[in-house]
């Protein structure tokens, strides 16, 4: 009589609820409480780095949503729910999660980072820009770990973001004021700053020209380039003065249709039909010889005789009989020809 082993299979775990955003940085939020910070303790650390921190009501539903009890953060069983949250990196302090601290405590670069995640810049080109003007080398990995984990500027709605923003530019801000400062100059500093300028502004490449330009740089961009973007924006802003309706929309409309129209003149004038042409035969290639032309040596070699003809060939001899007859039997014209 055999046995049968009977199997039980294993219910699976019951899916993580959706992560719900605290902030700009709730993933490190998220990361401090796995790893056992208590509220005054994640609030003094993000303090330290002039981040905002969630209420202790927030605080205290995250840790019971997501942090099991009796939790280990070396046992090698929760790897894969750091994986899941995506924030193992910063619990295993790799490389790259080292490096975007490091970008967080550089208000230089951080501005200059924040402001190019805001106009949706891709995260290689920050890297490059980031290397041509202030100086400073970063991976494009750390600063996806940064867009990620301190500042994930998708977990929120537009209007969310610019509260947001502005929030944080307040906190940083208000760390050097002084009890001599006045309002209007806390509120202009907080305006100019680049990732307010660049909340304000839609996510183009002309937008992150102006935002670069905020930031101390001037970003060259070649006209011919330009004049295609500010082309499009006049007729958005045009139609969208016109859709809306609103008292003085029509004047305003008509305003960017006056600026389309100059923006026409511009371009007749700054692109020349030469390079216009240039760009439509840009697939036109010619083909040619690419063996070496003969010298008059090579040519003169022996063995290398060639007979090159200077004139039309010559005609028959009997031919050259009847051209001369032709010509001393016309008539000469009064000015000496023959007519």
């Amino acid at each position: 009589m055999t046995r049968r082993a009977s199997t039980v299979a294993k219910k699976a775990p019951p899916p993580l609820p959706t992560l719900r955003s605290v902030g700009l940085c709730t993933r490190w939020v998220l990361t401090l409480l796995f790893q056992g910070y208590k509220n005054d303790a994640v609030r003094a650390a993000l303090g330290a780095d002039d981040l905002p921190c969630a209420t202790d009501a927030e605080l205290d539903a995250m840790r019971a949503a997501y942090v099991p009890k009796k939790f280990k953060l070396k046992s090698p069983t929760n790897a894969a729910l750091l994986k899941q949250l995506g924030i193992a990196p910063f619990v295993e302090r790799t490389a790259e999660a080292e490096e975007a601290h490091i970008i967080l405590r550089q208000p230089r670069v951080r501005e200059f980072v924040e402001a190019g995640l805001i106009a949706g810049v891709p995260v290689r080109a920050i890297a490059e820009t980031l290397k041509a003007y202030p100086k400073y080398e970063a991976s494009p990995a750390a600063i996806a770990h940064y867009h990620n984990m301190l500042f994930d500027t998708l977990a929120m709605s537009r209007g969310q973001l610019r509260i947001a923003v502005r929030e944080r530019v307040r906190i940083a801000v208000a760390r050097m004021v002084k009890g001599d400062e006045d309002e209007v100059t806390v509120r202009r500093a907080i305006d100019t700053d680049a990732r307010c300028v660049a909340v304000s502004l839609p996510c183009t490449p002309l937008a992150w020209s102006a935002v670069l330009m905020s930031l101390g740089y001037a970003g060259r961009q070649e006209l011919t380039d330009v004049i295609g973007q500010m082309e499009s924006l006049a007729v958005v802003r045009a139609g969208e003065s016109l859709l809306r309706g609103e008292p003085g929309d029509e004047r305003r409309a008509e305003a960017f249709v006056g600026v389309l129209q100059k923006i026409h003149e511009t371009r007749a004038t700054v692109i020349s039909p030469e390079s216009q042409l240039t760009k439509e035969l840009v697939s036109f290639r010619l083909r040619h010889e690419v063996k070496p032309l003969k010298t008059i040596e090579q040519l003169l070699a022996p063995g290398d005789e060639r007979a090159v003809d200077m004139g039309p060939p010559l005609t028959e001899a009997g031919d050259v009989d009847d051209i001369v007859d032709n010509v001393e039997a016309r008539p000469l014209a009064a000015n000496g020809t023959s007519a």
